[in-house]
């Protein structure tokens, strides 16, 4: 979402910047000298090219906005299916359990496993 606000802030100062610029021609040339009427023109022409290319920018910010929240969700399906693959592996694996300390002792390794995946959990 940061690329978005990024690039939202930088169209608001382009807005801010043409107005500098109307502004700036304004107070350095007295509107009946030639030299006002190019500027004006330039001033104008660039000003129109920067309006033409904002619905192009607005839609490849939601574009890209609704690309980023894609990736994210496929990174996230992706995490969990690997983690559902291990602990399915893990199930099907025979464990001799022999005695009481063997139980526990496999007890503790799967808390241990499990406990950082728990917490990413918790993050989502």
């Amino acid at each position: 979402m940061c690329c978005y606000q990024a690039i939202t802030s930088s169209v608001e100062s382009r807005r801010s910047d043409a107005n500098w610029l109307r502004q700036t021609l304004n107070t350095l040339y007295p509107a009946d000298s030639a030299d006002y009427d190019r500027e004006n023109q330039l001033v104008t022409s660039l000003i129109t090219r920067y309006h033409q290319l904002l619905p192009a920018i607005e839609t490849t910010t939601s574009r890209s906005s609704v690309v980023v929240r894609c990736h994210e969700y496929k990174v996230t399906v992706e995490r969990e299916v690997h983690w559902l693959t291990e602990t399915e592996d893990r199930l099907r694996e025979d464990v001799p359990l022999d005695d009481l300390d063997s139980v526990r002792a496999l007890l503790e390794e799967q808390e241990v496993s499990l406990l950082p995946d728990m917490q990413n959990k918790q993050l989502i």
